[in-house]
C-alpha cells in the first residue's frame, strides 16, 4: 500500500482537529450548564470559559508532552458529576442570603483544587507504580458506579432542559404539553445519538447527527415564524451570552473567601471519583492500544496525566484524562501528527475570546441531548451489553448499585456496592478449600534416602504423618475449616493415630490476626490427641505474626523448620527412633549383604575415609565411579547462579550414589557432599569393566540391583505425583 504523502497527513489532522475541537466545544457548553445550574445558572457563560480553558490547557499538554502525537487529554463527565454535586450544595448559601457571586468563586477554586488532587493522585500512582493494582477493584463495582453515573447524567440533563428535577412530585409538570416540547426533542436526539454510535463506527456520524439537529430546529422554528428572540424568550436557546470573551481569569482570586471545610466535606466523593478515573484511564489505554496497535507504558501515562491535571488546575480547569473517543476519531480521519491538538487548540481558543454571540445560538435542547445520551450510553452499557457476559451474582450488584444511587444518594449506593462486594468475596474465598494438598508419609515423604528396613518403617508407620500443604490467605473462616478437616481424620478409627501434623505454608499469602487465634484451639487438639504440630515455609511477612502467637504457646507442641524437606526428615526420623525396635536390628555390613554374596565384586571394592564437608562427586565433573556408603550421611546438592546451595537428597548408610552419572558416562549433574564422616566402598570405571571379564554373572546382578534401585526411587517419584495430583 502506498503510503500518504506529508501534505496529505498535515491536512488529515487539521481537518481531525477543526471536527473534534468543535465536539469539545459543545460538550464544554454541556458540562457549564451541567454544573452551572439553577441558582447559578446565570454563570453557564462563565463555566464555558472554565471549561473551554480546561480543554486548551490539556491539548497543549498533549501536544507537546503526550506518548503518542494524536493521544488526547480532555475534561471527563466522570469528575464534572462531582463538581455537579459541589455546586449543587451551594443552593443552601444562597438560601441562606450569601452572594451568588461567593457560590460561583466556591466552585470555581472547587473545581480548581480537584484538579490538583486528581494530578497528585495520578502522579503518585504513577512514581510508585501502582497502576496495576486498581485492576482489584471489583468489576461490578465500577459497574454499578457508571450505571449510577449514567442515570444521574439523564436525571441533569431534564434539569437543563426544562428547569425541572425528576421527582415524583414534578411528574405531572414534566409530561405538560410545554414541558414536552422542551425535552422530547432532547431525549430524541439522545437516542439517536446513541443508535449511530451503536450502528456505525464512522468517525462523521457524531458530528452529522448534531449538525442536522441544529439545521432541523432552526428550520422547523423559523417555518413557524419565531425569531431568535421569541425562542430566546421560550427558552429553547442556551443565551443570550454576553458577546466576546469567556475568560474568567484566575481562580485563586477566590482563594481568600474560599471555605476549605465544606470543601473538604466533599473529599470521599472526590476520591472515589479518582479511583474511578484511574480505572477508567487505564480502560481507555487498553481500548487505545487495540486500535493503534502499540504498548504504552501505563505508569508513564499515570505520571503524564498527574502532570498534565497539575497544570489545569493552577489555571482553573476541571479534571480530565485521555479521551478515548475523540482519540480514535482522530486515527480514523486519518490525523498522525501532533497538529490536531494543536488545531484543537486553536478552536477553542477563538470560542474562548470571540465566540460568545455563537454559542448563544446553541438550542438548548441539544445540549441536553448531548447529556441524556452520555447518561444512556452509560446504562446501556452496563444494563444491557453486560448481562450476558457476566455472572447473575455480579449482574445483581450492579442492579443494587443503580437502585441505592437512585433511592438513597450517589455516594451511599457506591458504599452499599463496595460493602456488597466485600460480603460476597468473603463468602466465595471461604469455599476456597485452604487445604491444596492433603498427604502422609506413605506416599510423600523427605528426599532422604534410607536404608531398606528403615523403609520398611516407614511405609508401615508413615501415615502416622500428616502433610497439609495449604494457599490463599488464611482468616478465621478458612482456618476453622481447616480445624474441621483435621478433626475427621483424628476421628477416623481406619488410620493410625497421628504423631505429626506438618502445615506447609508454601503457598500462603498471608495470615489474618483472626486466623492466628485457631492455634489455641489447635494446640488443644493436639494435647488431646497427644500429636506435634510443625510449620515449615512460613515467609518472612508472616513470621512475626506467627512467631508472636506461638510465644505464647506451648513449645513442645510446635516446631519451626525453614522448609518442608528438613520437617519432613525430622518427623520420619522419630517415627524410625520410636518403632526401629519392632524389626531385628542390622549391622553395617549387613546392610551392604548384597555385596558379600558377590566375592568378585566385593574384592574389587576400595574402601575410604570422608571428613564432614568432603566432596566425594563434584557437579559437572566426570563421573569415576560408583559410591557404595558403608557408614555416615553424604548429601546430593546442586548451587544456583545466586551461589545458593539446594538440598537434592540425602543418604545414609547402605545406599549407592553416583550411579546415574556413571551408567550414562555424563559429567555429574549434582555434587554428593559427606555430611558427616563417611566411609564408603568405591568401585572404579576400571574395576567395573574387569569384573564384566572375569564374573559376568556377578556384574549382571550388580546390573539388576542398580536398576531396582533406580526403579525403586522413580517408583517413590510416581508415588510423589499421584499424590499431588489427587
Amino acid at each position: 500500500m502506498k503510503s500518504e504523502s506529508p501534505p496529505n497527513e498535515l491536512v488529515l489532522s487539521i481537518i481531525a482537529g477543526v471536527i473534534v475541537g468543535g465536539v469539545l466545544v459543545v460538550c464544554s457548553t454541556a458540562f457549564s450548564a451541567l454544573i452551572f445550574s439553577g441558582p447559578l445558572a446565570g454563570y453557564v457563560p462563565q463555566g464555558v470559559g472554565i471549561l473551554l480553558l480546561g480543554t486548551i490547557s490539556f491539548a497543549l499538554f498533549s501536544a507537546f508532552k503526550s506518548s503518542y502525537p494524536i493521544n488526547l487529554m480532555v475534561p471527563q463527565e466522570m469528575p464534572i458529576i462531582i463538581l455537579v454535586f459541589i455546586a449543587t450544595n451551594t443552593s443552601v448559601w444562597i438560601d441562606n442570603g450569601r452572594p451568588l457571586e461567593e457560590a460561583f468563586g466556591f466552585v470555581f477554586m472547587s473545581i480548581a483544587l480537584t484538579s490538583i488532587l486528581m494530578g497528585i493522585f495520578f502522579w503518585l500512582m504513577g512514581v510508585f507504580r501502582l497502576g496495576e493494582l486498581v485492576r482489584y477493584i471489583p468489576y461490578p463495582v465500577i459497574g454499578g458506579f457508571l450505571a449510577g453515573t449514567g442515570w444521574l447524567l439523564v436525571e441533569f440533563s431534564f434539569l437543563m432542559m426544562t428547569d425541572r428535577a425528576m421527582s415524583l412530585a414534578e411528574i405531572d409538570a414534566i409530561f405538560s404539553w410545554g414541558s414536552l416540547l422542551q425535552w422530547v426533542p432532547g431525549v430524541v436526539l439522545g437516542v439517536l445519538l446513541l443508535l449511530g454510535s451503536r450502528l456505525s463506527n464512522h468517525y462523521l456520524v457524531t458530528p452529522a447527527i448534531l449538525l442536522c439537529a441544529i439545521l432541523l430546529f432552526f428550520g422547523i422554528s423559523f417555518s413557524m415564524g419565531l425569531s431568535f428572540n421569541d425562542l430566546e424568550q421560550k427558552k429553547m436557546l442556551l443565551g443570550p451570552f454576553p458577546d466576546g470573551s469567556f475568560f474568567v481569569g484566575s481562580p485563586f482570586q477566590y482563594l481568600s473567601d474560599f471555605d476549605f471545610w465544606a470543601f473538604a466535606n466533599h473529599l470521599p466523593a472526590i476520591l472515589s471519583m479518582m479511583l474511578i478515573n484511574v480505572v477508567s484511564l487505564l480502560f481507555n489505554y487498553s481500548g487505545l492500544e487495540l486500535i493503534v496497535r502499540r504498548e504504552f507504558d501505563l505508569n508513564k501515562e499515570l505520571r503524564l496525566h498527574g502532570y498534565s491535571n497539575l497544570i489545569t488546575g493552577f489555571v482553573g480547569g476541571p479534571p480530565g484524562f485521555l479521551a478515548l473517543a475523540e482519540t480514535s476519531m482522530i486515527y480514523r480521519i486519518g490525523g498522525r501528527s501532533r497538529l490536531t491538538s494543536i488545531t484543537v487548540v486553536i478552536v477553542c481558543l477563538m470560542v474562548l475570546f470571540l465566540g460568545g454571540g455563537v454559542i448563544s445560538l446553541f438550542p438548548k435542547f441539544m445540549l441536553g441531548g448531548l447529556i441524556f445520551y452520555l447518561g444512556i450510553s452509560f446504562l446501556v452499557e452496563w444494563l444491557y451489553d453486560t448481562r450476558h457476559n457476566t455472572q447473575l451474582h455480579d449482574y445483581l450488584l450492579i442492579i443494587l448499585i443503580l437502585v441505592s444511587v437512585v433511592a438513597i444518594g450517589f455516594l451511599s449506593g457506591v458504599a452499599i456496592g463496595i460493602l456488597v462486594s466485600v460480603i460476597l468475596f468473603v463468602i466465595s474465598y471461604s469455599k476456597v478449600h485452604v487445604i491444596r494438598h492433603q498427604l502422609n508419609g506413605c506416599n510423600f515423604h523427605s528426599n532422604v534416602e534410607r536404608p531398606p528396613h528403615e523403609k520398611r518403617l516407614l511405609r508401615i508407620y508413615g501415615k502416622q504423618n500428616l502433610i497439609l500443604s495449604l494457599q490463599g490467605f488464611i482468616f478465621f473462616g478458612t482456618a476453622n475449616h481447616l480445624l474441621n478437616s483435621l478433626q475427621m481424620r483424628l476421628n477416623d478409627k481406619a488410620l493410625k493415630s497421628l504423631r505429626h501434623v506438618v502445615f506447609d505454608f508454601q503457598q500462603v499469602t498471608g495470615l489474618d490476626s483472626s486466623a492466628t487465634q485457631s492455634f489455641h484451639k489447635l494446640q488443644m487438639l493436639a494435647q488431646r490427641n497427644e500429636f506435634v504440630v510443625v510449620f515449615c515455609n512460613v515467609r518472612s511477612h508472616l513470621l512475626p505474626q506467627l512467631n508472636l502467637v506461638l510465644n505464647e504457646l506451648e513449645h513442645n507442641i510446635f516446631h519451626q523448620f525453614d522448609d518442608l524437606d528438613y520437617a519432613l526428615e525430622w518427623c520420619e526420623n522419630r517415627l524410625v527412633e520410636t518403632n526401629l525396635n519392632t524389626l531385628p536390628p542390622l549391622d553395617d555390613m549387613e546392610q551392604l549383604g548384597f555385596l558379600q554374596q558377590m566375592a568378585t565384586v566385593f574384592s574389587h571394592l576400595e574402601e575410604k575415609e570422608y571428613k564432614s564437608g568432603d566432596v566425594l562427586i563434584k557437579e559437572f565433573e566426570p563421573s569415576k565411579g560408583l559410591f557404595f556408603v558403608k557408614t555416615g550421611r553424604v548429601t546430593i546438592q546442586i548451587s544456583t547462579k545466586d551461589k545458593r546451595t539446594i538440598r537434592l537428597k540425602a543418604m545414609n548408610a547402605g545406599v549407592v550414589v553416583g550411579e546415574v552419572s556413571f551408567y550414562r558416562s555424563k559429567p555429574a549433574s549434582a555434587s554428593v557432599v559427606a555430611q558427616t564422616d563417611c566411609t564408603v566402598l568405591f568401585l572404579s570405571r576400571s574395576s567395573f569393566r574387569q569384573i564384566h571379564v572375569t564374573a559376568p554373572e556377578e556384574a549382571i546382578r550388580l546390573h539388576t540391583y542398580i536398576v531396582e534401585l533406580l526403579s525403586d526411587r522413580l517408583s517413590d517419584s510416581n508415588a510423589k505425583i499421584q499424590a499431588l495430583m489427587n
